[in-house]
């Protein structure tokens, strides 16, 4: 806690390195930047030729941004404007435009209270934890599926080591086990997210991942 002439803040200032294989990954903003979100505040630095998508607010298209040079004004947006805001908790695409991993700073304050984050009903949500948590999708992260059919979908990078890094995307379905409860069902093991992972959330209803989250 910060305290100067009777003001005082609670914020939690933090950095998250994340480690990214060459070419996709699905990752999420885990950070909330003092000002705007925008590109070159959240990913001032990473390699040139570096490309981000990210799903559009309708669900119905990508926009992409591109890495033309070294500098921060040299992102460029397809699609989209370079104003367009990167909230913890939205996920995107990164490629890694490299050969060997590459490892990524965020920089931020640590989002604290009671966090909600909206799920798109009836179709698929890029989406990731808005706290940079790893753990269990609901007992640890605090989100509840709205129904028997939810599905999560993680990519598969050489970073993460699902399905052998080959890509690709690995289900995760919530359905009724033997004993009349719901549960994550997968060939590939426990859900358990990693920091920082964004996934796709396919949900029937949509609904808001509410979660209160404290770190002091």
């Amino acid at each position: 806690m910060a305290q100067s002439s009777n003001v005082y803040s609670l914020n939690v200032v933090g950095y998250v390195n994340v480690t990214l294989s060459p070419g996709y990954s699905i990752i999420e903003n885990p950070l909330q930047w003092p000002g705007e979100n925008v590109l070159s505040n959240v990913m001032p630095v990473v390699p040139k030729g570096s490309i981000i998508y990210d799903f559009a607010s309708g669900g119905a298209s990508f926009h992409s941004y591109n890495l033309q040079g070294s500098g921060l004004t040299n992102w460029g947006a397809t699609g989209s404007s370079m104003s367009q805001a990167f909230l913890p908790g939205t996920g995107f695409f990164f490629k890694n435009p490299n050969t060997n991993n590459y490892t990524v700073t965020f920089v931020g304050n640590v989002m604290q209270g009671t966090l909600s984050n909206y799920v798109r009903g009836g179709g698929y949500t890029l989406i990731g934890s808005q706290v940079p948590q790893a753990g269990a999708i609901d007992s640890d992260l605090g989100y509840i599926p709205t129904a028997s059919s939810t599905t999560v979908y993680r990519y598969a990078s050489a970073a993460n080591g699902l399905n052998g890094g080959t890509g690709g995307y690995v289900p995760y379905s919530y359905h009724l086990n033997g004993f009349g409860t719901n549960q994550w069902f997968s060939t590939f093991g426990v859900l358990s997210n990693t920091v920082a992972e964004g996934f796709w959330l396919k949900e029937t209803h949509a609904t808001n991942w509410v979660r209160t989250f404290t770190v002091q």
